[in-house]
């Protein structure tokens, strides 16, 4: 009993564990898109 309740509380912890990851990520990947777009734009403004 113990075992299986301990089993299934730490399935529950690594799963938000890793929805909190994946969040974090696509937050960072989100951050590297719009400063790669700000290189970008200032790139094309350089060349104009």
């Amino acid at each position: 009993m113990d075992r299986a309740l301990s089993r299934s509380i730490t399935s529950i912890i690594r799963r938000k564990i890793c929805q909190a990851y994946i969040k974090s990520w696509l937050i960072s990947l989100k951050k590297i898109n719009k400063k790669e777009e700000r290189i970008k734009n200032a790139s094309k403004n350089r060349k104009k």
